[in-house]
This record gives structure tokens, C-alpha cells and sequence, in this order.
């Protein structure tokens, strides 16, 4: 449903209906919902399957709830992602890759390389239907036209850099290469035309190679070139035609550098100037034709958790723990946005992740709680995310024990009181 929009949480799920700007209540009779909610993929009836932290779950259109699956295999276990491939859902879990049919058979890919037991990360199907598995261990990748899969890339997790991003960066560029970023063992290309791999490490020796083995995340700009952000040395920039690195990085000595080695977040704007987001010293303007770097600060020093230049051309900034701040690249202007206990309609949370424009020219952010549609008019948020009955309850029991002439009633608990709660859902007067 196009005027529906499906947010997932770290606390579970919630539903905003796009035309009347509300929040609608989901119904889940045997479902947990709320938990951490990583990813959907829809249906062509409208259904969603949903990936959470327990278990894989079904919307269905026709009862208006959320189930979970009638697999056995996937009602505990975390479900990181999903994907479609050869008209079946694929599943990636912490145990292995599932594969569901139409049926909902469950088969496990088996494999004599894709091992169970192996913490899948991402799911990518490139430009030509080949299927990328990024695990813990490393890539892997099955062809268009092939039933096995391959250890294409062998990558384990050589550094503590978890701790702050969970998944490996992966892209694909304009010309169908495979870009691919490890925590420890430097950066991979796989060719699109030959499938050679190339691997990029840092060299000590060498001033044009990476610059760290720790990757953070990739961006390809309008030239081609790809840029590498990393956990602690700086930038360093692919140069597709001459083959090397050059690197951006912090220099004591000189104002004309990157202010830290740590990079979040990176972004090219209109004017191809590319907007740099650091850990803990702000946001970074770089002009390539000149080599001049504009800083700009920010109170407290929060890390640049990602960057978005809108359709006016205002530079938007995201930061964990200061809200958010809208940027003149021109004067140099801020305008913070945070979240104040005592104004329903400011930022639900001053720790910004995400910053998107949509085709009608609204602003969304989404922090670490929930989801926020800007009025540029008025300079005031709505806040879409909801408090589940397990988070205001002490316990709370999903399955019903009536019906109530305003929904259903759940059995509860608060401060050691026994409760009958009453909960309404859509489509109950």
C-alpha cells in the first residue's frame, strides 16, 4: 500500500499512514514486535515479511496482522536480512542463508563453502542477478546461472570495529565493479567483465595505498572515483584511471587538512564538493579542483553521523548527541534542531542517524527513536514511533482473552498490580 509507511525500530514496529500523517496500531496475536526490527521486504499482494532480532515475521493484508513464521527454524533466531532471488525469499540469519518458496518450505543453502552456522550480514544482487552473501568470514557470491556458492572473498574481523558498525560496506559502481570493505583486511574489487579480484592494503612503504585495513564506509563520486572512509586514517580516494590512492588526512602542522582521521559519513554535493563527516571534530567541505577544506563546528564536538544536501541546496547534518542542524554552505549559518522533553513537536532524539528528502520535498530523520517528518514552514517535527504495550507494562501477554467492543483484551502487570488491558486496532470504532 503506497500510502502506508512501515518504520522498524530497535524497540519493534510501527505503521504511519502517509495521508493522514498518523500512527496506526498493529495487530499481532502471537508475534513479538517488540524487539530490533532490521529490515522488510514486500510482497506483490501487499503482505511484508519482516526481519527481526526473534525471528523471521509475516504482515498479512487480509487479517491485518503481523505472524510469525510457520518455519520452525526461523522463530527464535536473529534475522539480519532479506532478499528475493529466482522467485524465492532469501534469508540471512546469524546461523547461515534460508531459502523460502512460495510454498514456505524452508531449505537451508547447502553448500560445501557456505557453511551453516555462518552470521550473514548483508544480501546484494548486482546489476546482473549475481547473488552477494556478506557474512563475518567474508563474501560470497553465487552466479545468475549457477546452483553452488563460492568463498569469493575471505575477510575475517581482525579489529574491534564492530563495536560501531555491524555491516561490512559494500557498492556497486557505475560500471558494475564490486566494491567491498572488511573491519582488518583492507578493500576488495571485483572486476565486472573478468570477475578478477583485486585487494588493497595498506603498505607502510607506500604513500598511494590504503591508508588502514579498517573500513568504515565507501561513496562513489560523480567522476568514478571511490572514496574509502576508515575508523582512524583518514580518507583515501581510488582513482579509477591511475590506479593508486590519494590519501586525506589529518595534518597537525596545517588548518588545510581533514580535522580528524575518524570518518563517519561522506557526500557530494551539486557542486561537487564533498561534505565530510569526522568522529569528533565536525564536518569537513572539500573542494577537489583546489585542495582547500572549509570546516565547520559543531557544540560538543558530536560525531557527523551522515550528511544530506537537499533540493534547495541546504547541507542537512546529522550528529549522535546535538539533534540535527541545517547548514548555509554559503555563510556558514547553523540552525539546530534537538529534542526538548516539554515540546511534543521538537526532534524525538538528539542522535540523528539518517536524513532523506522525498520527491514532494519533505524532510524525514530518523534517530535512534523513531522516525521525524519536518515542517519547513513551521520549524517543528512529527514524531512517528510508538510505545508497545511491553514497554509500558511490566508484563504484558500478547494473546488475547476477549473481545472488548474496542478491540481485545490482554492480560498485564504494573507495579505488581494485575491488569485487564484493553488495546483498539484498525478498523474498530
Amino acid at each position: 500500500d503506497r500510502n502506508k509507511l512501515w518504520l522498524g525500530t530497535n524497540k519493534g514496529l510501527n505503521l504511519i499512514d502517509i495521508q493522514s500523517l498518523r500512527t496506526e496500531d498493529i495487530r499481532s496475536t502471537n508475534a513479538d514486535i517488540s524487539c530490533r526490527i532490521n529490515a522488510f521486504f514486500p510482497k506483490q499482494n501487499g503482505s511484508l515479511w519482516i526481519a527481526s532480532d526473534k525471528g523471521l515475521l509475516y504482515y498479512d493484508t487480509k487479517s491485518n496482522e503481523i505472524q510469525t513464521s510457520s518455519s520452525a527454524e526461523l522463530k527464535s533466531i536473529e534475522v539480519n536480512c532479506l532478499s528475493s532471488h529466482d522467485n524465492k525469499l532469501l534469508i540471512g540469519t546469524s546461523i547461515g542463508l534460508f531459502t523460502l518458496n512460495s510454498q514456505n518450505n524452508l531449505n537451508q543453502i547447502s553448500s560445501k563453502i557456505l557453511l551453516s552456522k555462518r552470521h550473514v550480514e548483508s544480501i546484494y544482487i548486482d546489476k546482473k542477478e549475481n547473488l552477494w552473501i556478506g557474512t563475518q568470514n567474508g563474501l560470497y557470491k553465487k552466479r545468475k546461472d549457477e546452483n553452488q556458492f563460492k568463498l569469493f572473498i575471505e575477510a575475517y574481523d581482525s579489529t574491534n570495529s564492530l563495536a560501531t558498525n555491524t555491516v561490512k560496506p559494500i557498492i556497486e559502481d557505475r560500471i558494475g565493479n564490486i566494491w567491498y570493505g572488511t573491519f582488518g583486511s583492507g578493500l576488495y574489487k571485483v572486476d565486472a567483465h573478468t570477475c578478477i579480484i583485486s585487494h588493497y592494503n595498506h603498505n607502510s612503504a607506500d604513500p598511494q595505498s590504503l591508508s588502514q585495513n579498517s573500513i568504515n564506509c565507501l561513496y562513489e563520486d560523480n567522476s568514478g572515483a571511490i572514496w574509502i572512509g576508515t575508523f582512524g586514517a583518514g580518507i583515501s580516494i581510488y582513482d579509477p584511471q591511475a590506479h593508486k590512492f590519494e590519501l586525506l588526512k589529518h595534518n597537525a602542522l596545517s588548518t588545510n587538512s581533514m580535522p580528524s582521521d575518524f570518518v563517519w559519513s561522506i557526500w557530494e554535493d551539486h557542486k561537487q564538493t564533498v561534505w565530510i563527516g569526522t568522529n569528533d571534530a565536525g564536518l569537513s567541505a572539500y573542494d577537489r579542483s583546489t585542495g582547500n577544506f572549509k570546516h565547520y563546528t559543531f557544540d560538543n564536538a558530536p560525531a557527523i553521523r551522515d550528511v544530506y544536501e537537499d533540493s534547495k541546496g541546504q547541507i542537512w547534518v546529522g550528529t549522535h548527541g546535538e539533534g540535527l542542524y541545517k547548514l548555509n554552505p554559503e555563510t556558514g549559518q547553523k540552525t539546530n534542531y534537538r529534542n526538548n522533553t516539554n515540546k511534543p513537536n521538537s526532534l524525538s532524539h538528539n542522535s540523528v542517524r539518517v536524513i532523506f528528502e522525498d520527491s514532494e520535498g519533505i524532510l524525514w530523520i530518523g534517530t535512534r527513536q523513531g522516525l521525524n517528518r519536518f515542517d519547513p514552514k513551521t520549524k517543528t517535527f512529527k514524531r512517528y514511533f510508538g510505545d508497545t504495550p511491553e514497554s509500558l507494562f511490566d508484563t504484558f501477554d500478547s494473546n488475547s482473552i476477549a473481545a472488548a467492543s474496542i478491540g481485545q483484551v490482554h492480560k498485564a502487570s504494573k507495579d505488581g498490580k494485575a491488569l485487564a488491558v484493553k488495546i483498539q486496532y484498525p478498523g474498530v470504532a
